[in-house]
């Protein structure tokens, strides 16, 4: 009888927390242990486009002048096949 009411209680704690809005006041390991909260990233998309873009430049100047140096000593020449 008291497992019945025990879960029966449960029961109900879950249904008022699902539907009160969830606040998290602080963080828990599986254990159970209070951790503190975690570290937010400040302007995550201006940090990404400051290492994407000069990187992304880089890059397409080390390919075109790779292809410059290819084509110049004929290395790889692409074929016109117009026949």
């Amino acid at each position: 009888m008291a497992s019945f009411i025990t879960r029966a209680v449960l029961q109900s704690q879950r249904n008022i927390q699902s539907i009160l809005p969830k606040r998290n006041i602080a963080y828990y390991t599986k254990t159970g242990g209070v951790v503190e909260k975690p570290d937010q990233v400040k302007f995550p998309m201006t940090k990404i486009m400051l290492v994407l873009g000069p990187f992304t430049y880089c890059g397409i100047a080390l390919a075109k002048n790779g292809a410059a140096f290819l084509e110049e000593n004929d290395i790889f020449v692409p074929e016109d096949d117009d026949d």
